[in-house]
């Protein structure tokens, strides 16, 4: 079926033939020489206007296929812009081979401006022999793609041998161009290169192949225009997965320092972490001596350690002074061409950057040292990845110098108590030495007193026996153990059972040193009153019936104490008159070392029973598990 538009094509001849056979019919009777020429003349007319007819037809169908051609190439253009053809070699090629196919080209070139805007290189050729794709020239040598450029336009020459603008023949006839088409191409509104179309022959482009060239540059455009923006997304989206990788590392890293306390371990994390996480070959970290003169190179990334590891270097005058002092980041992109930077010796050549380790404070404490093998300068991004690497990494340093210094002190402050600890063992044992020298003729109740004092300061020296370890608190176990080991004047007769429940109380030393008195003189006063008549049992117990309040009690089978009462006592004075010093003295140290109270009490069946109430200090109690 032939379409509606082709009709016009042929309404001339059916206009002329209907013309001719109505002449014929009007001069049917003239002359018949007249008519024989009239009918001669109007079929030439028919003949020639048909002849036009067909060459309008094949005109249109010609026109019909380039269409279809144009439509097909920017299809492919559309093709272009897929996330999967990324290559610019490979779109330029496409763009190239779509122009010819449009325009009716043998000839493509495409040229892109170079970053200064004064050379152009050739990115893709199509037909041209020789190739000259990679080739720079100076926009100067190229004046048609020069003005093509300026006037954003399309330029054309019908014959370059016969050109009426200034063009470079010699280049020209090289590729063995006859006529040419400078094509500008845009993308974002800036023009950033030029598509050249030529022929072999000359050719006068016509209106149509101009309309064509335009829509092919729209197209064009659109292309680029797509093109750059999946470019940039990807660029955005590999950014930001490179940016996730690096937080995850820095996490990880900040676990990790998070828990490691020596300083010599932290150090050596994080030369091991930044090579990967800041992406450099190599990490140096360096720190301020006491004298914050000179920087020792404390920790480097074990494969360039070397020789330099510990390595004092005065830093004022270097290259690194304005990291210490002014808290700037410095950066080279060549050390080998800073002379000033040769007191880096030993480590790898290539571009170097300082960044200050500085408390929140302002406060110098070191530098860290990025080096690469290759020369080239670091990155924006990198370096300040690097400044976020490095306040995490100052903080880490700064705790774990601080525990370092509160362990030495510490370290210091137990071995003073334990050498004080000592000596007053030591200066108690004097003591009772001297008191048992050359002793005098004395009454049996002024030995007796005697003794009693001897046996309480040697009580004293056996519990500071237990704090020479250095411990700042003392296991109740290990106490009960000391203590009635020095009830050296027990009668074979008198039997002593321990029950102590808890085993996670450990006192203060303190308390402990009040808490061995007290059961040594309930211990004492138990095997002197209540069992004076032929021995018998002691029970000392120690129970934990609700959260942090201890009861110890001390129990005997025996006759009972002096008077056979109850007494309950929270005040220092409220004793009975007939009780000893002994008592007397256990009474004020459970209520005034103890924070407690005493309660003494008959026994159901016989003897006498001592109960001491008081509350455990929070860390007086081991918890389970630590």
């Amino acid at each position: 079926m032939v379409s509606t538009s082709r009709w016009r094509h042929w309404i001339l001849p059916i206009a002329l033939a209907v013309v001719v056979v109505g002449l014929q019919m009007l001069h049917l009777r003239a002359n018949r020489h007249v008519t024989m020429l009239l009918w001669v003349f109007g079929s030439l007319l028919v003949l020639l206007a048909v002849f036009q007819a067909m060459l309008n037809v094949r005109m249109d169908a010609r026109r019909l296929r380039r269409h279809i051609m144009a439509l097909e190439a920017w299809t492919e253009n559309a093709a272009a812009i897929n996330p999967s053809v990324m290559l610019e070699k490979d779109m330029w090629d496409r763009l190239c081979q779509s122009a010819n196919r449009v325009l009716g080209t043998s000839m493509a070139q495409v040229a892109i401006l170079e970053a200064d805007d004064r050379e152009v290189r050739m990115m893709a050729t199509r037909g041209m022999i020789p190739s000259n794709e990679g080739e720079v020239y100076n926009i100067e040598d190229l004046p048609t793609i020069g003005q093509c450029m300026q006037q954003r336009r399309i330029i054309t020459v019908a014959n370059v041998s016969k050109a009426g603008m200034a063009i470079n023949l010699q280049l020209v006839k090289k590729f063995g161009i006859s006529c040419l088409m400078q094509i500008p191409l845009l993308a974002e509104g800036k023009i950033f290169g030029v598509m050249m179309l030529g022929r072999t022959t000359p050719h006068r482009f016509d209106a149509e192949e101009l309309q064509l060239a335009e829509l092919w540059a729209a197209q064009v455009a659109v292309t680029l225009t797509n093109v750059r923006l999946y470019r940039r997304m990807r660029e955005e989206l590999a950014a930001r997965e490179r940016w996730l990788g690096h937080r995850d590392a820095l996490f990880a890293l900040n676990d990790l320092i998070i828990r490691v306390r020596k300083l010599d371990d932290l150090l050596h994390a994080i030369v091991e972490a930044a090579p990967a996480t800041l992406e450099v070959d190599a990490c140096q970290v360096c720190l301020l001596d006491d004298t914050a003169e000179e920087l020792q190179i404390a920790a480097i990334t074990p494969a360039f350690a070397g020789q330099a590891l510990g390595q004092r270097i005065p830093w004022r005058g270097t290259a690194v002074e304005e990291v210490v002092a002014a808290g700037k980041i410095v950066s080279y992109a060549d050390v080998s061409q800073r002379p000033g930077v040769s007191i880096w010796r030993g480590l790898p050549g290539g571009g170097v950057a300082y960044l200050p380790l500085a408390a929140i404070t302002g406060k110098a404490v070191g530098v860290l040292v990025l080096m690469q093998k290759t020369a080239g300068a670091f990155a924006h991004d990198q370096l300040e990845l690097a400044r976020l690497f490095c306040s995490r990494a100052t903080a880490a340093i700064e705790n774990a110098q601080l525990y370092q210094q509160i362990q030495r002190d510490a370290d210091t402050k137990a071995m003073l108590l334990r050498e004080l600890n000592h000596r007053v063992k030591n200066n108690l044992s004097s003591i009772v030495t001297l008191l048992s020298l050359d002793e005098p003729q004395l009454s049996a109740e002024a030995a007796q007193w005697l003794q009693r004092a001897i046996d309480r300061i040697q009580i004293l020296a056996r519990t500071h026996e237990l704090f020479v370890t250095g411990n700042a608190r003392v296991d109740l176990r290990k106490l009960v153990e000391r203590t009635l080991g020095s009830l050296v004047a027990r009668p074979e007769s008198v039997h002593i059972a321990t029950d102590i429940c808890p085993d996670n109380v450990f006192l203060r030393n303190d308390r402990a040193v009040a808490m061995a008195m007290i059961l040594h003189e309930l211990c004492y006063n138990a095997m002197r009153h209540g069992l004076r008549h032929g021995g018998g049992n002691i029970t000392l117990r120690a129970t934990l019936p609700a959260g942090n309040n201890a009861v110890v009690e001390v129990e005997d089978d025996g006759a009972g104490a002096p008077g056979h009462v109850v007494f309950a006592s929270n005040q220092p004075g409220q004793v009975p008159p007939n009780w000893g010093q002994g008592l007397r003295l256990v009474n004020s140290l459970v209520i005034r070392d103890l924070h407690g109270k005493l309660l003494v009490r008959p026994r159901a069946k016989c003897g006498t029973m001592a109960r001491i109430e008081f509350t455990l200090f929070a860390d007086e109690v081991k918890l389970p598990g630590l």
